[in-house]
């Protein structure tokens, strides 16, 4: 193999063309536009990789014909990410009615967010939410929605949900339709106070 100043990416595609391995690797993470010049003959791929790789922070991985590159600093940020996943707070509770009847299928989620979950049969649920300044909202068809932060742990042991009554007002009509007799028609306006 002879390359004079070609892209990485060409050169692994080459690789891969002409043997069985398959290459991975994080675009962002692996800069495959940076042209290098590399003349080997007769060597293992390991070799290979070493020579093309050399003086960056690109390494390998490399399990029967897949061969994963990877930068220490890919690694470093995928730690600090598991790490601040482990911050998270695990909040559990149970959600009911103001008859103290548990509420299933009642939607919980950290606002601003896509964490979410719902009630279990009991009206208990779990939900791990990023820190206690995190607002969970708690919500139900027919009922009012509610707020309230993760740190409020005795309020979210037990949360009441209200029922939503909207007061509408209602036309009701009634119509006489017997041949004997004139079309009559009613008309009632019910509202609710």
């Amino acid at each position: 193999m002879h390359f004079n100043k070609v892209k990485i990416s060409e050169i692994l595609n080459d690789i891969e063309t002409k043997t069985d391995y398959l290459f991975f690797y994080n675009h962002k993470d692996i800069k495959s536009d940076t042209k290098v010049s590399i003349n080997v003959e007769n060597k293992p791929i390991s070799a290979i990789l070493d020579e093309i790789f050399q003086n960056t922070d690109v390494k390998y991985s490399m399990l029967n014909n897949h061969i994963v590159l990877f930068t220490d600093n890919a690694t470093d940020k995928n730690m600090k990410s598991q790490s601040s996943e482990q911050t998270s707070i695990r909040v559990t509770g149970t959600v009911r009615d103001t008859n103290g009847e548990p509420l299933v299928g009642a939607n919980i989620s950290v606002k601003n967010t896509t964490i979410g979950t719902i009630t279990d049969i009991d009206g208990n649920y779990s939900i791990d939410v990023p820190d206690e300044q995190s607002v969970l909202l708690f919500s139900m068809i027919g009922f009012i929605p509610q707020e309230i932060k993760a740190g409020d742990r005795k309020k979210l042991s037990s949360v009441t949900l209200q029922v939503l009554s909207l007061i509408l007002p209602q036309t009701l009509q009634r119509s006489s339709l017997n041949p004997f007799r004139k079309q009559v028609g009613s008309t009632f306006t019910v509202s609710y106070s």
